[in-house]
């Protein structure tokens, strides 16, 4: 990859050495001069606009204040394209006279699918993130970039390993056992179920819509039912031309040190889990038990040793020293008889090994992307290349892509058009183990060295824990990706109403996971090797006919009429290799085939599968004078092989929008500029999970649901202020799962219940200052949804509770710990001082699944961003907060087993009971013989967090200085990505956990987020 990043470079010197030539020819001939004004759909002139002749930087100029340019072009046979950027589009006007030019600009229309509209006549609830905002943070995917800034749109960061895929929802999860991700549509491509948009380049996308409601996605039928995410790719004819190159370079840290015990503490708890068990005698730490406990490894005696003075280490004689008044009181507790003196013991002169630092490293990320865009008269081109690089902070963990974009766009005579685009990409993702995890269960007492500095294998000679070190090298996760998206259109009109258009298009996706893990690894503990090869290919294809009809009829009436013909097929083969006990280590998974072959090949196994589509849409717009506007939209979807109820279904949605400010008793407001109500109903289908075909189950069952959405869309107070608000109400019909059974009928279908979504979402903009050198901008996004499951009985199930989010914690609510005062009241529950209180919700002195309650859940009552913007002349600071309310995590280290040889219990510090510390402890009292209580509940805690996502500080160079060096455009960012953490979460970032996880079971992979120093340049020719 060194040599692509310096083929980049050299690139981008040579165009900038031949930029700097002046163009002779040019500059020699005589020239025209050309006036306008540049001004918007209010009539409002429009400073700072960039007109470009031919997209040649010799012939352009910048508007003034008023909206007025005056450019010098060699000749009139050539296009002006002019450029705003806050309209992020290109602008293309013939130049048919030498007169004086009048341009109008106007906002970009909203993808709304198998089509596009103006804002202003849009009746579904659509967000659209333009490519500013989707790469205004490093991301490596595109999904991660959209977390934010669209209102209902949930995207959780499961994991903080580099090339980790996110998971987002839209507006709460509907289905008990299905997925609930949104369909994803690429160029008009809907993408396999199942699949997102992993190796497409951010860099690479224009433009991303997000249709949240029945309205907008009952388009695309029985996938849509979740919402569907539209992505445009970038195309030349929509950018001025020239080449462009953006990077950026940055270092990063771990964003949360996780605090674990010293080895001092650490030392302390394991004696006290033998005082319970009276195995340890003594209330301070004396050396010959201390022997008896830690004299197995002498590198853990070593650490312990130290913090002794000595008379004779050999006989275990330590110094001694007078006890104090308070010693000598406590110690009385214990009826040992006076003590005068104890042992010289400094617990912070224990030798503490900090794992975790071990395996973590300083992280490096770099990004480059090249593009070359080209926009004549009758086709534009546009190309890009692509890399990304990230060395995670974890040992072993890390993530490259080398991507490439293609578009040709040519446009023929007024009534036809075609083009083509290419997305490809290649991922090679290094899993690595959870090095960091199991760093963090090391006895921090011990040592990952010996005296001769080798690896020890098992630093404490514990049967079941391996060093971690052992695993960076030793166990292997390779995974790599080969995608190829691509798309062919073809556009012509058949009158002055009616056009035909042509989608052809193809999804091509290979992934292989090879996996090695040494025998001395704490994956294998000590067992045989093992290897595996799991190659997986995935093939669709997409036909569609659209035809779309457009009239205005008498001034007032205008009718949009669009009806689809599709067929989609999707198919899924693999293929898996298995491999016990190799031979050699050097194998790894690359050579499977040995000449005992039949002795190490433990398992194979292959699976062809597809899932064929045939649908028909149709949709109708109507508007009438140019207030009221209508919307009904059907679609018939057919599935050759799904199971008989979701064959052959229908869906449809109906919509209503009442544009207010074109009313008489607004027309005249000055402080609304635009003001649009709109409601929407819909029935929508969801499909079944899983392919069919050769030996695949198919389990989840079909079912549909009602969606409803009240939204306003309005601009106040001369556009200084925009946004929207939406309700929405999303109800499923009743869903069943199929059981399978030992008996006749062997599969028992039970009805479960339905999911039900209530929610508020608020977007607003707004302009808080602009004048000649200052300009401050606003957005705030907050989404609020109340996802509740309606079970049947209306009570508590082992998996769902009625009337809650689907995954919600149910369990003992714990309270505190039992102290000895509270003796008597302990035994009434069959408890004792030093174990854990439970909350008695019924009074009955019993402690039983009568008494469980919600302790939480990992849906968030709210989560929303603030987006802030200062520009000053040419410079410009912003920062992003983001912030997620109200969710909960479950976590093993939470309620670790307080055991006296359980190292994860080193997470608990001194937050343990002892009968010298009883108050504000949350954990029970440790014990060498096992637990005797039930500390589940434990696990589940508050992760609510708000961080500041970014601060950046960027320079824009001037017109003067950009013309000095013959660029377009130059500027140069400072930025630092997660700076700022609050939350009550203290074990990790808690913005990076799988929300799959149920009450069942517990968050164990802990990387570490991390905090990154990033230096980006774009650069425009």
């Amino acid at each position: 990859m060194h040599l692509i990043i310096k083929l980049i470079k050299e690139i981008v010197i040579r165009f900038i050495v031949y930029s700097s030539i002046p163009a002779s020819g040019l500059v020699a001939q005589s020239t025209i001069s050309l006036s306008g004004k540049v001004y918007n759909e209010l009539n409002k002139p429009l400073a700072g606009a960039l007109v470009v002749y031919k997209s040649q930087s010799s012939f352009q100029t910048v508007s003034d204040s008023s909206g007025f340019f005056l450019i010098e072009v060699p000749d009139t046979q050539g296009v002006l394209q002019v450029y705003f950027p806050e309209l992020e589009s290109v602008f293309i006007y013939p130049i048919t006279t030498s007169q004086a030019l009048s341009i109008l600009l106007k906002k970009p229309a909203i993808d709304i699918g198998y089509g596009a509209s103006p804002s202003q006549n849009v009746v579904g609830a659509i967000v659209q993130i333009d490519q500013t905002k989707l790469n205004y943070l490093p991301v490596q995917h595109a999904l991660y970039g959209l977390q934010g800034w669209g209102t209902g749109v949930d995207v959780v960061q499961s994991s903080a390993r580099p090339g980790a895929l996110p998971t987002l929802t839209l507006r709460g999860n509907r289905s008990f056992s299905g997925s609930d991700e949104p369909l994803y549509v690429v160029d008009g491509l809907p993408l396999a179920q199942g699949l997102d948009l992993d190796g497409l380049n951010p860099e690479d996308i224009a433009s991303i819509e997000i249709l949240k409601d029945a309205a907008s996605t009952a388009i695309y039928g029985l996938r849509a039912s979740n919402g569907v995410i539209l992505i445009n790719t970038r195309r030349g004819s929509t950018q001025a031309s020239g080449f462009s190159y953006n990077a950026y370079y940055g270092i990063a840290q771990p964003q949360v040190s996780t605090q674990m015990m010293t080895g001092g503490e650490f030392a302390e708890y394991r004696r006290e889990a033998y005082r319970n068990g009276n195995y340890y005698t003594t209330p301070f730490p004396n050396p010959t038990q201390d022997f008896e406990l830690f004299g197995l490894v002498p590198q853990i005696w070593a650490s312990v040793a130290q913090a002794y003075e000595w008379d004779d280490q050999t006989n275990l004689i330590p110094k001694y020293r007078p006890a104090t008044a308070e010693e000598k009181a406590y110690y009385a507790q214990w009826n040992m008889g006076p003590i005068d003196q104890i042992p010289v013991y400094d617990p912070a002169k224990v030798r503490t090994t900090d794992w975790g630092k071990l395996v973590l490293r300083t992280g490096q990320k770099q990004n480059h992307h090249l593009a070359y865009r080209h926009n004549g008269q009758k086709y534009s081109i546009l190309f890009s290349l692509g890399y990304y690089n990230e060395l995670g902070v974890q040992l072993s963990q890390g993530f490259e892509r080398v991507s490439s974009h293609f578009a040709l766009d040519y446009r023929g005579k007024k009534s036809f058009k075609w083009g083509l685009s290419f997305n490809a990409a290649l991922n090679q993702q290094d899993w690595g183990a959870d090095v960091y995890e199991l760093a963090l269960n090391q006895n921090p007492l011990a040592t990952p060295y010996d005296d001769a500095g080798n690896i020890l294998v098992q630093p404490e000679k514990y049967q079941f824990r391996f060093n971690p070190l052992l695993s960076v090298e030793g166990e292997v996760d390779e995974r790599n990706t080969q995608r190829l998206l691509s798309h062919v259109y073809t556009e012509f009109k058949l009158g002055k109403a009616l056009s035909y258009r042509l989608n052809l298009g193809s999804d091509l996706l290979s992934q292989q996971r090879g996996v090695f893990q040494e025998a001395n690894t704490q994956a294998r503990s000590g067992g045989f090797k093992i290897a595996s090869f799991d190659r997986y290919h995935r093939a669709s294809w997409l036909y569609e006919s659209i035809v779309n009809y457009s009239r205005l009829f008498q001034t007032r009436h205008q009718l949009q009429l669009t009806l689809v013909h599709s067929l989609q097929n999707d198919r899924r083969n693999d293929k898996l290799l298995e491999s016990f006990s190799l031979p050699e280590k050097v194998q790894s998974y690359h050579f499977l085939k040995t000449r005992e072959a039949s002795s190490y090949i433990s398992s194979m196994g292959t699976l062809i599968a597809r899932s064929p589509w045939h649908s028909g849409m149709a949709r109708v717009h109507y508007t009438y004078a140019n207030k009221y506007l209508f919307s009904a939209t059907a679609r018939f979807d057919a599935r050759k092989y799904a199971p008989e109820e979701e064959r052959n279904k229908l869906h449809w949605a109906l919509a209503l929008g009442w544009k207010l400010h074109e009313e008489a008793f607004l027309k005249n407001a000055t402080m609304v500029n635009e003001l649009k109500l709109r409601v929407s109903y819909g029935l929508l289908g969801k499909a079944g999970s899983g392919f069919f075909g050769n030996a695949d189950g198919y389990s989840t069952e079909y079912y549909q649901s009602q969606q409803s959405n009240l939204g306003v869309d309005f601009t106040l107070a001369d556009h200084r202020l925009q946004g929207s608000v939406d309700f929405h109400h999303i109800r499923s019909a009743p869903q069943v799962r199929s059981l399978l059974m030992s008996t006749p009928p062997y599969v028992m279908r039970e009805e479960i219940g339905h999911i039900q979504n209530n929610g508020f979402e608020l977007s607003l903009q707004s302009l808080n200052l602009k004048n000649q050198h200052w300009q401050w901008t606003t957005q705030l996004v907050l989404s609020v949804n109340r996802e509740r499951v309606k079970l049947p009985t209306g009570k508590a199930t082992i998996e769902w509770v009625h009337n809650y989010p689907k995954t919600t914690y149910f369990n003992r609510q714990p309270i505190g710990v039992w102290s000895t005062d509270e003796a008597a009241q302990a035994q009434q529950y069959f408890a004792k001082p030093g174990q854990v209180k439970y909350a008695d919700l019924n009074g009955d002195f019993k402690i039983d699944r009568q008494d469980w309650t919600v302790l939480g859940s990992n849906a968030p009552d709210y989560h929303g961003t603030l987006y802030n913007v200062v520009g000053y002349k040419n410079w410009e600071f912003s920062f992003l907060v983001y912030a997620r309310v109200g969710q909960f995590i479950p976590n093993r280290y939470y309620s670790p087993v307080l055991y006296g040889n359980t190292t994860e219990a080193q997470f608990v510090a001194q937050q343990y009971w002892t009968p010298a510390r009883q108050e504000n402890v949350r954990y029970y009292w440790p014990s060498n013989r096992g637990v005797n209580d039930i500390v589940e509940s434990l696990k589940f805690q508050d992760a609510s967090f708000a961080k500041i996502r970014s601060l950046s500080l960027s320079h824009q160079f001037s017109k003067n200085r950009l013309a000095k060096l013959k660029l377009a455009q130059l500027s140069i960012s400072l930025s630092v990505h997660n700076p700022f953490l609050i939350t009550a979460y203290k074990l990790t970032d808690p913005e990076y956990f799988d929300p799959s996880l149920d009450k069942n079971r517990v968050f164990f992979h802990l990387n570490p987020g991390e905090r990154a120093l990033l230096l980006g340049v774009k650069v425009g020719f």
